[in-house]
């Protein structure tokens, strides 16, 4: 039999907003179990799941955990939204995308996810705890954004935090070069199908 336990916290995400850095380096350093996984905050992307549902993925995700874990804390950060966009861009590039930004910012890009206000209305509605912190605060500020999050949490600061990086942007003529190279692959592969 599978046994689950039932988190303190759930961190939702958004995407590009330390998740990653917080669920390698931060939560498994505290006393507090800490579900964490951006993908409760839906895809970046336009998603035919996310157009087949009533409503968008976000509300059904905070549903889903409202019902799991009752009225759990949640976590959620966010982040300037042209940094947002940017960052999530040269995700794309990094996984191969072709698209130039212009044309990925409109055809790709899911901008109601950009829109995360009524995300985190609905999840105050929802939910007694949400905690908000700024991807900006946790980059720049980190031991005062860590604090304040063990103190959302009741729990100790750690003091063996290590700050390394992890999922780094492509920006700027680095970006390009990914891109063009991109391509490139991408009309080798075509001209190699055509031999």
């Amino acid at each position: 039999m599978l046994v689950v336990t039932e988190p303190d916290a759930v961190h939702v995400g958004l995407h590009k907003t330390g998740t990653t850095w917080l669920q390698r380096e931060f939560y498994p350093k505290i006393s507090k179990r800490v579900m964490s996984n951006e993908m409760l905050s839906g895809f970046p992307v336009v998603s035919s799941l996310d157009l087949m549902l009533k409503h968008n993925l976000r509300e059904y995700y905070a549903d889903c955990i409202k019902k799991q874990f009752g009225d759990v804390k949640i976590i959620v950060g966010i982040r300037n939204i042209d940094s947002l966009a940017k960052s999530l861009y040269s995700q794309y590039l990094k996984a191969g995308g072709t698209d130039p930004y212009s044309i990925w910012r409109v055809m790709t890009l899911d901008h109601r996810y950009l829109d995360y206000k009524p995300y985190i209305r609905y999840l105050k509605d929802n939910f007694t705890d949400v905690y908000i912190y700024t991807f900006e605060d946790l980059n720049n500020n980190k031991k005062d954004c860590l604090k304040s999050l063990c103190d959302f949490l009741d729990c100790d600061y750690p003091s063996d935090i290590v700050d390394t990086r992890h999922n780094t942007g492509l920006y700027g003529f680095t970006a390009f070069k990914k891109w063009l190279n991109n391509n490139i692959l991408v009309f080798k592969r075509f001209l190699d199908d055509k031999h």
